[in-house]
């Protein structure tokens, strides 16, 4: 999975094919997170103590998906990128950031280049926790 956002038929799950699915964007990372035995108020409270902070905090679902919020989840445009999918990033217009996939697709999301790599520092913190046990 690249990104998860919302849209008018419920969320957008994006990989190598866009899946709509008519459920919360809450709901479907939680449903990601139970897959591996926890909850998504479970990562976000073990985020809240590693990392020190009380929101936009990234999500540890699994080895091979972390994600990050580009917003506060109670905004509509929220996007949750992987962690894991993300090749690099630039400045675009209007204090946009373009961020690009290791499959090379790109988006643009309403949030600064800083706001951007401070979530992809959040998240490799996480990875780096989780891999030094």
């Amino acid at each position: 999975m690249k990104y998860v956002k919302r849209a008018t038929e419920g969320i957008l799950v994006l990989d190598k094919k866009a899946k709509y699915l008519t459920k919360g964007l809450k709901q479907y990372i939680n449903d990601q997170c139970i897959k591996n035995l926890s909850t998504f108020e479970g990562r976000e409270q073990a985020a809240r103590i590693i990392l020190n902070l009380k929101s936009n905090l990234p999500i540890y679902v699994n080895d091979e998906i972390i994600l990050f919020p580009t917003k506060s989840m109670r905004n509509y445009d929220c996007i949750y990128v992987n962690y894991h999918k993300v090749l690099s990033f630039r400045e675009s217009l209007n204090g946009f950031t373009k961020i690009i996939f290791s499959d090379l697709t790109e988006i643009e999301v309403d949030a600064s280049l800083v706001k951007i790599k401070r979530q992809l520092l959040r998240a490799q913190t996480i990875f780096e926790l989780k891999n030094a046990y």
